[in-house]
């Protein structure tokens, strides 16, 4: 988790504007960051950008509630949710 853009405290997305802006990683899934913001990020330093996923084994996997090892997964259209999200 990162802290929101401020004026006066650009954080990590005050880096982007940086002349030695280090690499950095996005998760592009519509869930951590909003389309929108991953084309700016990329559209600004697309040389410094490493796409990142957390890609689970049920990946691919109809919707539905499955046993992943000792996980409980719930599968929805869109998302899978661990029984720590339920």
């Amino acid at each position: 988790a990162m802290t929101p853009f401020h004026h006066r405290d650009p954080g990590l997305i005050g880096m982007l504007g940086h002349k030695d802006c280090p690499y950095f990683g996005l998760i592009v899934d519509g869930i951590h960051c909003h389309p929108l913001s991953a084309n700016i990020v990329y559209n600004t330093r697309p040389k410094k950008v490493v796409l990142v996923t957390d890609a689970m084994a049920a990946m691919g996997l109809p919707p539905g509630r499955f046993e992943l090892g000792p996980m409980e997964v719930d599968i929805k259209t869109d998302c899978q949710y661990t029984g720590l999200h339920a």
